[in-house]
C-alpha cells in the first residue's frame, strides 16, 4: 500500500539524493542532468563521483550516451555534450509581463566572471526529489518577481533521453496582467567538445497531433578538426501546446514576445546553420490576479522519443498533480509514455529515421501506405521481411496504414524530423 510522498530536500553540501551547493544532479541509464539553484540547466563545479561530465568543463548541463552504446564506446564522440556549457553557457527562461521582462538563467549579465546564474530575477532555491519507479522528479520553488510566482518540475526517466519539465506562473500581484509570456532559451552546442565546433543547424517545425511547436538543433562533423565519423547530436525543445511559437536567432536572453512573432533577429519557419541559440515561447495571454497558468515542455535528446514526448506535454500537468499526491513513479511513466517502448497510442512499431522511419514489426506480405497530413498518399510498399525503411520525406506527421494477407488494417501517426 502507497503512502502520500513528499518532495525530500538534501541538506548540507552533499548526500545521497545528488545534492551539492544548491545544484542538482540526476543519473539515468544514458543522460546525465545538472541543475543550478535558478531553475536553469548546467551547473558549475562540482559534480558527484560516478558522472560523464565532458573534462573541458567543471560543471554539467547535460550529456547523453545517444547510441545507449556505453559512456566509453564511439568514435570520435564517445557520447553528446555537454550540450548547454560549451563557450558562453546560455540556458534559462524569461516571463513578460505586459512590457516588463524576468530573467533567470545562465548568460553573461553585464560582464559577470561566470555565466551560471548570471540571472536570477526569480531568484534562487534548493530542490525537492522524489524517487520512485525508474524516475526521478525534481521540484524547483524558485521565488517571486514582483509578485509573480513561478515553480518548475522536470522528470527524467531512467532509461530515457528526455527531460520533461512543467511549469506553473502564478500571479499574486494584485494586479492583472493584458498579456503574459513564458520563454525557454539556449544556444546549443553538444558536439563541440568533440570537434564539431559551435555553429549548430537550427530549424522550426511544428507537426504532431495538430498543435504545438519545436526547435530542433543538430550539430554535425566539421572536417576542419580531422577525423572521419560524424557527430551527430539532436537535440529538441518541443511541446504539443497551441500556445507555444518555436523559434531560432540571437543569441543572448531578449524579449519573448519578439521571438514569438519573429522579429528580427528570431525565425519561426526554416533552418540555419548558424551559432546561435533556439526558444520555444508560449503566448499564456491574460493572467488575472490570483490565478495560475500551467504549461509543460521537454527537451529530447533522441529522436525516438520525439513522439511519445511530444504526446507526454500534453498531459504533464495534470499527471504531475497525481504524482504529487501518491509519489508513483511507475504510475507516471506508464501514463506519461505508455508500457510500449516507442508509441503508447499506435498499432505498428516503427523507429525514427534521417528524413524518414523505419516500420519495425511488419510480416511478409503486408502492404504499407504512407500518408502526409493533407491526406495525399507519398509513399507505399510490400514487406518481403519484418522491416521497411521509408525515407526522403519531409519533415512531418505522417500517417501510415498497414494491411495484412486478409485485408486487415492497422494504423498510426509518425513524426518526421
Amino acid at each position: 500500500m502507497r503512502t502520500r510522498f513528499h518532495w525530500l530536500l538534501a541538506a548540507g553540501l552533499m548526500g545521497c539524493s545528488g545534492m551539492l551547493l544548491g545544484q542538482a544532479f540526476v543519473q539515468g541509464d544514458h543522460i546525465e542532468v545538472g541543475f543550478t539553484p535558478c531553475g536553469s540547466f548546467g551547473t558549475d563545479n562540482p559534480v558527484p563521483p560516478g558522472y560523464n561530465n565532458n573534462d573541458l568543463f567543471n560543471g554539467l548541463g547535460v550529456v547523453a550516451d545517444l547510441e545507449k552504446d556505453g559512456w566509453d564506446v564511439g568514435e570520435p564522440n564517445a557520447y553528446c555534450g555537454d550540450y548547454f556549457l560549451p563557450g558562453v553557457a546560455v540556458e534559462g527562461f524569461s516571463v513578460q509581463v505586459d512590457s516588463m521582462v524576468y530573467t533567470s538563467g545562465n548568460g553573461t549579465n553585464l560582464g559577470a566572471p561566470t555565466p551560471i546564474c548570471g540571472f536570477t530575477d526569480f531568484g534562487t532555491d534548493t530542490y525537492g526529489r522524489l524517487t520512485d519507479g525508474g524516475l526521478t522528479a525534481l521540484r524547483w520553488n524558485g521565488g517571486t518577481a514582483d509578485g509573480w510566482d513561478l515553480r518548475q518540475e522536470s522528470v527524467v526517466i531512467r532509461n530515457r533521453l528526455v527531460v520533461l519539465n512543467r511549469i506553473t506562473l502564478c500571479n499574486n500581484t494584485g494586479v492583472d496582467a493584458a498579456q503574459v509570456y513564458y520563454q525557454r532559451h539556449t544556444d546549443p552546442d553538444p558536439g563541440q567538445p568533440w570537434g564539431a565546433g559551435f555553429a549548430t543547424n537550427n530549424r522550426v517545425t511544428s507537426p504532431g497531433f495538430g498543435s504545438g511547436s519545436a526547435a530542433i538543433s543538430t550539430t554535425l562533423f566539421n572536417p576542419t578538426f580531422g577525423g572521419a565519423a560524424p557527430v551527430d547530436c539532436y537535440v529538441a525543445m518541443l511541446t504539443s501546446d497551441a500556445r507555444a511559437q518555436a523559434s531560432y536567432g540571437g543569441f543572448n536572453f531578449g524579449i519573448p514576445s519578439e521571438a514569438y512573432t519573429g522579429v528580427f533577429p528570431y525565425q519561426t519557419s526554416g533552418n540555419r546553420l548558424a551559432d546561435e541559440a533556439i526558444q520555444l515561447t508560449f503566448d499564456l495571454g491574460p493572467v488575472v490576479d490570483g490565478d495560475c497558468a500551467c504549461l509543460a515542455w521537454a527537451y529530447v535528446f533522441d529522436r525516438d522519443d520525439a513522439v511519445q514526448s511530444w504526446s507526454a506535454t500534453r498531459i504533464a500537468c495534470q499527471a504531475l498533480d497525481a504524482f504529487a499526491r501518491t509519489g508513483d513513479g511507475q504510475t507516471l511513466a506508464e501514463t506519461l509514455y505508455g508500457n510500449n517502448a516507442t508509441e503508447p497510442d499506435r498499432a505498428f512499431s516503427w523507429q525514427s529515421l534521417p528524413q524518414g522511419f523505419r516500420i519495425t514489426d511488419l510480416a511478409s506480405g503486408e502492404r504499407f501506405q504512407v500518408f502526409n497530413r493533407a491526406g495525399q498518399l507519398v509513399h507505399q510498399g510490400l514487406s518481403t521481411g519484418t522491416q521497411a525503411d521509408v525515407r526522403g520525406l519531409s519533415a512531418g506527421l505522417y500517417v501510415v496504414q498497414i494491411f495484412d494477407a486478409q485485408g486487415h488494417p492497422r494504423s498510426g501517426k509518425v513524426l518526421v524530423h
